[in-house]
């Protein structure tokens, strides 16, 4: 992961983040993303894979976000009860709308009960 906006995501988003603190590591030096949270999720839940994989940040919305990497970091996760039942589709929405809204991209589910 390179370090973004003067290192401000590394702390939250990196195992060694706290390192940056301390100054035990620069913002040059190469940091370990965090997925311990997806990997705890993933145990518990399935992931629901977009229908076309497109990155969900960065909008337009900030001005000093507009260097970062474009990624999808936002997804949508469900139970197997749920899925069992369910076809289940995820369109990450592009749309003129949401560049004023937030600086992630929304991520919408449709849901449509399996015929038994």
């Amino acid at each position: 992961m390179r370090a973004a906006r003067g290192g401000k995501p590394i702390g939250r988003h990196c195992r060694d983040g706290p390192l940056l603190d301390s100054g035990d590591k620069k913002l040059d030096d190469d940091w370990e993303i965090d997925y311990r949270p997806l990997e705890v999720v993933s145990q518990h839940m399935m992931e629901v894979c977009p229908t076309k994989e497109m990155f969900t940040y960065p909008t337009t919305y900030r001005d000093d976000q507009q260097q970062d990497p474009k990624l999808r970091i936002d997804g949508v996760f469900a139970n197997k009860a749920l899925l069992d039942g369910h076809k289940a589709v995820l369109d990450i929405m592009h749309n003129p709308e949401c560049e004023d809204m937030s600086d992630h991209y929304p991520c919408m589910v449709t849901l449509t009960p399996l015929s038994k």
